[in-house]
């Protein structure tokens, strides 16, 4: 009897175990799924770009390619349907802005750096309006060197001995980051740190952890640039402070972040070629026999591992089921709170690109073939979007960024790269098991890029209501929109995406089709304008720039005429442009932006200044009329003359803009056309341009207007998607081009983007040599379609 009494205990314990492994089991695999549906309904952005080189000659042409992609997935996205990319200089001021339309992938481009661009180092940024509104860290800021023979730039100063007395400095930013993210008593803790400067550069310390005991317990310095970490055993009742010293001397301390009884972490402990071996520990306050925790790997938008421990554990992660790249290890507590999160990164399963040219060595001016392959981590082909280049070694030196992605080279150990993982901002520690949602979501949203919206008046200055306002296109893509305006005077026209500079034609009428005598006036366009993070403004390392430098003196890259002889048999593709409506040559600048007479001409008296509201980069604030990154208003030319505006005395409404009352008392018959001019085109009148010029040229003669009686229609111009240039090259398979003997110096001898490989991940490049014998780096980066971002460099010889 007893014994069959002890085989139902048995028979009642293996139920109740297999219950329990049972429900856990149920647990874990609902916050999976809910975790992936969550993930792969996220909407947020980045964009990565791709130049054909680092460092460029003012004069030349900038070739780019920017990925738009999902944060969370890494595959393509299309959410936002307007791409912006920007060249800023150090003062942030925009010298080009570009809009680029990643629905038809046509996202790469091309930006002419003006010949008075001053030296130095500028930045491209890629974004879209989504990424303004969740967060500008999340931009792509690509570092560039730009190289003028005819200035001096920063960085050459940069290399003289400073000889000014430097005061004290700054305290500099110390930020901790405890691996797992927090410190948990009685339990060895890593903590990695992060030191900056005010102008968050990084700053090479060596340093000490000390207790209130005054008892040193560790010592530490910088491993890498600005990042470094230590290991230390801490007590509950102890309190603990953070000694540095730079190199200048100085020393600062920092107070160390409590222990947390009722935190918990995820820390590596161990890695080898296969796995990652963690260690999950709990406080005392969470700490308990029974006490059950759920770890769980993602990658992407995928769960790559899960698993459920109990107290204090050691688990290992297998490699092979993750995707290259950085993961996340996150740990919930039987309730499915977010305890611990901890990033590492997966250096398996990585894309691989295959280079095969058709020749070992090749000779000047002969075709080069590439056979282009691609695979994923399992070996198996991948169709990829990618972008290909092929640069001159001995003129230039091409320099990626520092991101993630690339940090699978030689160059960075596993313990530097754990390093950066363990400094990641955690993505996921506000959420919680009742929220819908993983992370916040946006809307659909469609840039007022496209949106034409203004307001209907007659010829007092009183609104329409009522009135049917039609926009055509006057360009073939046949653009048609019409609304009603409202008791306000006001319409709204939303426009499919068009060019840049499409002419446009706005009629109002009534509700039964006769054309009414309105003056419309439209809201200026407003573009993004926004401060760059400073922390994602590197510059280019000396070593990328140095032999550009030393360079400057050099003829500018391209194809050189020779012997009197000009390349006119190299086929460049063009728009046949229109017969201009303005005396060309009267131009200061061809990078000004230009305000034509037919553009302003419909608007009536008093037009100027308001039709220059149109031109990107003009805007008013505070009743001022300025240009992007200034206070002040633009210095005023006419046929020559400059003009003091605040010398104008034209109104004696208080707070008006002179400049603007000025220009609204000019006759329209007696403009040619207006130039702006911004930035570094604006050099030209030194510092008296600081702030911008606006060139007014009149006409010789007075322009007959009087054929139309009435405004009924009006004429204006709107920034759209912009037209990526062509990129050239000369074609040797024509003898008489090949036999020319104007000297082939080019530096990029090939540009393409994007190309989009075959179902098999194959594609061919072909591209012709230049003269001078030296080495070309061949740089492929792309994406495959289920997300692997991939870097490839190839070397290949011109004898």
């Amino acid at each position: 009897m007893m014994k069959k009494k002890e085989n139902i205990f048995w028979i009642f314990l293996l139920i109740n175990f297999f219950a329990f492994g049972q429900n856990q089991s149920k647990g874990i695999d609902s916050l999976a799924v809910r975790l992936v549906r969550s993930l792969r309904s996220d909407v947020e952005e980045n964009i990565f770009i791709h130049t054909d080189k680092s460092v460029y000659k003012a004069g030349e042409t900038i070739w780019f390619n920017a990925y738009q992609i999902n944060k969370v997935s890494h595959k393509l996205s299309h959410y936002s349907d307007v791409v912006f990319v920007d060249l800023v200089n150090e003062k942030d001021s925009i010298i080009s802005q570009l809009i680029l339309n990643p629905g038809s992938l046509r996202l790469n481009g091309g930006i002419p750096l003006p010949i008075v661009l001053q030296e130095g180092d500028y930045w491209l940024r890629g974004y879209t309006s989504n990424i303004l509104r969740t967060d500008s860290n999340d931009i792509c800021v690509h570092p560039i060197y730009i190289v003028n023979p005819q200035n001096i730039s920063a960085t050459n100063a940069k290399n003289e001995p400073d000889i000014t007395p430097q005061p004290r400095m700054a305290i500099p930013k110390f930020e901790i980051y405890p691996e797992g993210g927090s410190i948990i008593a009685g339990v060895t803790s890593v903590l990695a740190f992060r030191v900056t400067d005010q102008n968050n550069n990084p700053l090479e310390v060596e340093g000490y952890l000390k207790d209130n005991r005054d008892t040193i317990t560790t010592r530490f310095k910088t491993s890498l640039p600005g990042l470094g970490k230590f290991s230390f055993f801490p007590w509950k009742i102890r309190q603990y402070k953070v000694y540095i010293r730079t190199k200048d001397g100085f020393e600062f301390s920092y107070p160390l972040p409590q222990t947390g009884n009722y935190a918990a972490s995820i820390s590596v402990v161990g890695e080898d070629q296969n796995s990652v071996k963690v260690l999950v520990a709990l406080g005392d306050s969470l700490y308990d026999k029974n006490a059950v925790t759920y770890l769980l790997g993602i990658s992407r938008d995928s769960v790559c591992f899960a698993g459920i421990g109990q107290r204090m554990y050691e688990s290992n992660i297998p490699k092979r089921n993750f995707p290259q790249g950085e993961a996340t290890l996150l740990l919930f507590d039987e309730h499915e709170q977010l305890l611990s999160e901890r990033n590492v990164y997966m250096d398996l399963n990585s894309a691989i690109v295959n280079i095969q040219p058709d020749k070992e060595n090749y000779l000047a001016r002969q075709n080069a073939v590439l056979d282009i392959s691609i695979h994923d981590g399992y070996d198996r082909p991948a169709l990829s979007l990618l972008t290909a280049s092929v640069t001159d070694d001995s003129s230039v030196r091409y320099f990626d960024d520092h991101d993630i992605a690339q940090m699978t080279e030689e160059k960075h150990s596993a313990e530097e790269r754990d390093l950066v993982m363990i400094t990641q901002k955690n993505k996921y520690r506000k959420w919680a098991v009742s929220d819908s949602a993983w992370t916040t979501k946006y809307p659909g949203m469609n840039d007022d890029l496209f949106t034409v919206h203004g307001i209907a008046m007659n010829q007092k200055g009183r609104p329409l209501p009522g009135v049917v306002v039609t926009l055509i296109s006057t360009q073939p893509e046949n653009i048609f929109a019409t609304d009603t305006t409202n008791e306000d005077g006001r319409f709204n026209l939303i426009l499919p995406g068009y060019h840049d500079s499409t002419e446009f034609i706005l009629q109002a009428s009534d509700k039964k089709g006769k054309a009414i005598d309105a003056k419309m006036i439209l809201d200026p366009l407003s573009l993004p304008k926004f401060n760059t993070p400073l922390n994602l403004k590197k510059n280019l390392p000396a070593d990328a720039v140095t032999d550009m430098v030393k360079k400057k003196s050099e003829k500018r890259d391209f194809l050189l005429p020779g012997k009197g002889k000009e390349l006119k048999e190299v086929i460049v593709r063009s728009r046949i442009k229109k017969p201009l409506s303005y005396d060309e040559k009267q131009r200061v600048s061809q990078f000004s932006k230009i305000l034509t007479a037919d553009m302003i001409r419909t608007s009536g008296p008093g037009s100027v200044a308001n039709a220059l509201l149109f031109i990107p980069g003009v805007q008013l604030r505070n009743r001022r009329l300025v240009l992007s990154g200034s206070d002040a208003e633009p210095l005023l030319v006419m046929d020559g003359v400059q003009f003091d505006t605040n010398a104008l005395k034209v109104t004696s409404e208080p707070g008006t803009s002179p400049l603007m009352s000025f220009l609204n008392t000019l006759s329209l018959q007696l403009i040619d056309f207006i130039e702006v001019l911004n930035g570094a085109d604006a050099a030209i009148y030194g510092m008296q341009g600081g702030n911008g010029v606006i060139i007014i040229h009149t006409l010789s003669q007075v322009r007959n207007n009087t054929k139309n009686d009435k405004v009924a229609t009006m004429n204006f111009y709107r920034t759209g998607y912009s037209n990526s240039p062509l990129f050239t090259e000369p074609d040797y398979t024509k003898k008489e081009i090949r036999k020319i003997n104007a000297p082939d110096q080019r530096s990029t001898i090939y540009w393409s983007g994007p190309v989009i490989t075959d179902n098999n991940g194959k594609t061919t490049l072909n591209f012709f040599t230049a003269d001078p014998g030296t080495t070309y780096t061949v740089t492929i980066k792309g994406i495959t379609v289920s997300g692997d971002i991939f870097l490839k460099r190839f070397l290949i010889s011109r004898k």
